[in-house]
């Protein structure tokens, strides 16, 4: 009880400033109209995909296939609800047995990751519901509670189960290492951070668009035009891929084709006043009919700058 009454305070505070937090979110809009089960539904799948990733870290991608929520089957909903309870009651129970490091491990994950699992909007709706990025404070709890619970049984064991725990985690550990350094060789540039996000994700558009400004920088321009072509394709209904597509086509010189993608830009975007300005430049220059139109054209200022995601 006295512990309890320590930390009342704390709780005060921050259940004011969550109200208004929501309070601010609801004026703003920011809040998600769906329905209070949906919103658990997907909260819960989100838990067990982090969960299973901290247990099993194979096949990570920073951009995950988007999933339409709809689209998931309601057995999914249901058994991703059974398992995020079952993790509570287990870990309430245990709470006499053991400690209170289990649910509080439990706790600390969940309440870590709940701006994240789908609430409050924070990320565009095309954006993929979970990212291994969002749990990266949070999986210390999980680690924390399965190494806890490791150690306090490992001395407990005996005969072949203890002959076997020590080769079995070195195994374990040696593995862990294994993957955290083929994990690392995908962050060498920004190049190859994103050539792996494609692998893992090949409707993954910004990872196209921002694999097409990596090209720039090294002069491939032939392959970046051909990212943003993709991207066109993934986001039809946008104006950044056809500007993009214009600045690389305006660096290659290739002027009509720039003009053509500026305009597309513009009718899909009539208040874009980096596309007009780019267009009259454009314009311009064709219109002089010299020589030099190319020349001038892929060495304008603002060209060679990186375009816009």
């Amino acid at each position: 009880m006295k512990d309890l009454r320590n930390i009342v305070p704390f709780l005060g505070i921050a259940t004011l400033f969550s109200t208004v937090a929501v309070l601010s979110a609801a004026r703003a809009n920011v809040l998600e109209s769906e329905q209070v089960w949906n919103k658990v539904s997907i909260a819960c799948i989100s838990l067990c995909f982090y969960a299973w990733k901290v247990l099993y870290p194979v096949n990570l991608a920073p951009l995950y296939p988007f999933r339409d929520p709809q689209l998931v089957p309601s057995p999914y909903y249901g058994g991703c609800l059974a398992l995020v309870g079952s993790a509570f009651l287990g870990a309430w129970l245990l709470r006499g047995r053991m400690s209170r490091g289990p649910i509080v491990a439990v706790l600390l994950f969940v309440l870590l990751l709940l701006p994240t699992l789908g609430f409050v909007s924070f990320v565009s709706k095309e954006m993929p519901l979970v990212a291994d990025r969002y749990q990266y404070l949070a999986s210390a709890a999980l680690i924390a509670l399965l190494v806890a619970i490791l150690g306090a049984n490992f001395p407990r064991l005996t005969g072949l189960h203890a002959i076997m725990a020590r080769p079995a985690a070195s195994l374990v550990l040696i593995s862990l290492a294994v993957l955290t350094w083929r994990q690392s060789c995908v962050y060498e540039n920004e190049e190859t951070f994103w050539r792996y996000t494609i692998s893992k994700n090949t409707r993954a558009w910004l990872a196209y668009n921002n694999l097409g400004r990596a090209l720039i920088q090294k002069g491939n321009l032939d392959e970046a035009l051909r990212c943003y072509r993709t991207v066109q394709t993934l986001r039809p209904e946008s104006a950044f891929p056809y500007y993009n597509a214009g600045c690389v086509l305006a660096m290659q010189g290739r002027i009509e084709g720039a003009i053509s993608e500026l305009r597309e830009a513009i009718r899909i975007e009539p208040q874009d006043a980096m596309a007009r300005q780019k267009l009259e430049g454009l314009l311009r220059l064709s219109g002089k009919g010299s020589s030099d139109t190319v020349e001038n054209a892929s060495a304008s200022p603002g060209w060679t700058r990186p375009v816009r995601h």
